[in-house]
């Protein structure tokens, strides 16, 4: 059961809710590597675990269950993931601690971010809106947090890319790398 505060600890581990959960029960699927909170099946967030196999089996003797499979496929190292992530007034969103700029023109709107070998796609709404170079290794998508297996990968937008290019001093125009003037 959350607590009047939001802030549900188990064994040493805090996990924020928020006061608006006050009262609410919520279940943890837990192991040594993830802990991931759900209410009612539906999953909240998913956290890095702090437990030890002694706190497990202190849950398992005070009443908890054994666990199953967990809510949400984990997938295996260099597959996937997808991320959703805000980006800021200045165009930036951040992964594994560091800010990646990604284009102020998309300031403020909630992307899912997927990460697929070296290639980081931006997807809102399930269409595909942009794609960069991946600028994280392995090891720091690992430490990425709320990160998830990736779905299917996104289609492209219906309509055709419009872009506006301004014509140098010299008479020249630049699209997709390749000058014509």
């Amino acid at each position: 059961m959350v607590p009047l505060s939001g802030n549900l600890t188990v064994c040493g581990q805090q996990f924020w809710l928020g006061p608006d959960r006050a009262g609410a029960t919520v279940t943890l699927w837990a192991d040594t590597t993830v802990v991931h909170l759900l209410t009612n099946g539906v999953r909240l967030k998913t956290v890095p675990s702090r437990l030890t196999v002694a706190h497990l089996q202190r849950l398992l003797d005070e009443g908890g269950r054994p666990a199953g499979p967990p809510p949400i496929p984990t997938g295996q190292p260099g597959d996937p993931i997808e991320v959703d992530r805000t980006v800021n007034a200045t165009g930036l969103i951040c992964l594994a601690g560091r800010q990646h700029p990604i284009g102020y023109h998309l300031a403020g709107r909630r992307l899912t971010v997927r990460l697929d070998g070296g290639l980081l796609q931006l997807i809102e709404n399930g269409v595909l809106m942009r794609s960069l170079p991946n600028p994280l290794t392995p090891a720091e998508q690992a430490r990425i947090r709320d990160a998830r297996p990736a779905g299917p990968p996104p289609t492209p937008a219906p309509e055709p890319v419009r872009v506006q290019r301004r014509i140098s001093c010299r008479g020249s125009l630049t699209v997709a790398a390749s000058t014509s003037g």
